[in-house]
């Protein structure tokens, strides 16, 4: 089941305009296996916004982040990239998101429901 905490990102503008205005975004650069985990991920880290982009549509976001292999996850963490993650292992990707995500307490932002 997909989560409602998930932005699926249509134009590289939209995916801009989050990095500029969240403390923390995962991006997944799609993969159909490990689709579960993600949406598990984004309904219990809802201070972090997960997005999904479609190397297909977005070519150019891909490039710029270098994206060689599906799947590829990318923490952009205070408008940088933080860190990335090659390939579908859970656990691994699971300690991705909780070292940046923020507690509970500290962003008064949240991801927001996606699109």
């Amino acid at each position: 089941m997909a989560s409602p905490w998930i932005r699926h990102i249509n134009k590289e503008s939209e995916l801009n305009q989050l990095i500029d205005t969240k403390p923390v975004v995962v991006i997944d650069f799609h993969a159909t296996a490990i689709a579960p985990t993600y949406s598990q991920l984004a309904d219990e880290f809802k201070t972090v916004t997960f997005t999904k982009v479609d190397v297909d549509k977005l070519q150019s976001v891909a490039k710029k982040y270098k994206v060689s292999a599906m799947p590829t996850f990318v923490v952009i963490k205070d408008k940088q990239e933080a860190e990335q993650l090659r390939g579908a292992d859970q656990r691994a990707l699971r300690a991705l998101v909780k070292k940046y995500a923020p507690a509970a307490g500290e962003s008064s932002e949240a991801s927001g429901s996606g699109e």
